[in-house]
């Protein structure tokens, strides 16, 4: 009796877990944070706001060739919202690898897709610990890039170039975890939307220090998002998964 009573809590347990697991987003992490770009030339500075599968950036330290305008960038689906607050104005971009030139999270990821990848050794940066993940250019065995992925964040904290005169990086920094603010990740109200072309709409500059690779320089295609993931399409070919290639 007593048994069964133990194997019928375990099974309440069980499902209580099972629940839960269900309505959890994956993306649970709340935080602050400043993403500080260093490397040759001038550097950048970028305040980063993290809620669920959304975040929030914006140009707090640099030259003007990136525009200090806030994006709001859904994870899950990759649609972004850039914000004019001067004309009180919004432009939607559902194609998210069409904002690697606004966006350092996005052009410095594609620089490493013509890379091939392997896992590296657990490390910990700025207080937490990370999975890494080492890259090479292809049919080179030396490491050309390195990425630290915090597992609690569900975030990259650092990426790192090796080789240059002097190594480019993209690091989190200030990192502080916490409730943040919801309408942060929506469009004020009174805004209207403009077509990405249209009058009042930033022309699209280069992304924040983005490394390139000798490789893929002036020659990579661009980055999607399809099924859930990152996917990469090469120039005048097809994606890592197949898929025909229609370029920027």
């Amino acid at each position: 009796m007593k048994k069964n009573s133990i194997s019928g809590l375990m099974s309440i347990f069980v499902l209580i877990f099972a629940f839960f697991a269900g309505v959890i987003p994956i993306h649970a992490a709340e935080f602050t944070a400043d993403i500080v770009i260093t490397g040759p030339g001038e550097n950048y500075a970028f305040k980063l706001y993290v809620k669920d599968n959304m975040y929030r950036l914006k140009k707090v330290k640099g030259p003007m060739n990136v525009p200090p305008y806030p994006s709001i960038v859904n994870r899950d689906t990759g649609l972004t919202w850039g914000l004019n607050p001067q004309m009180r104005q919004y432009v939607e971009i559902a194609d998210i690898e069409k904002t690697f030139m606004m966006n350092p999270l996005v052009g410095w990821a594609m620089t490493r897709k013509s890379m091939t990848e392997k896992p590296g050794p657990v490390e910990t940066v700025n207080g937490y610990e990370c999975e890494t993940r080492l890259y090479a250019m292809p049919g080179k065995s030396e490491t050309a890039a390195k990425v630290w992925i915090s597992k609690k964040l569900n975030h990259l904290i650092r990426d790192e170039r090796f080789g240059a005169n002097e190594n480019p990086v993209l690091e989190l920094q200030n990192i502080q975890e916490g409730t943040v603010n919801d309408s942060l990740f929506k469009i004020p109200a009174g805004y209207s939307k403009m077509s990405p072309g249209g009058p009042g709409a930033a022309a699209p500059r280069p992304a924040a220090k983005a490394p390139a690779s000798p490789k893929t320089e002036g020659r990579y295609g661009h980055e999607f998002h399809e099924n859930g993931k990152w996917n990469y399409c090469r120039n005048g070919g097809q994606s890592l998964t197949g898929r025909d290639c229609k370029l920027l």
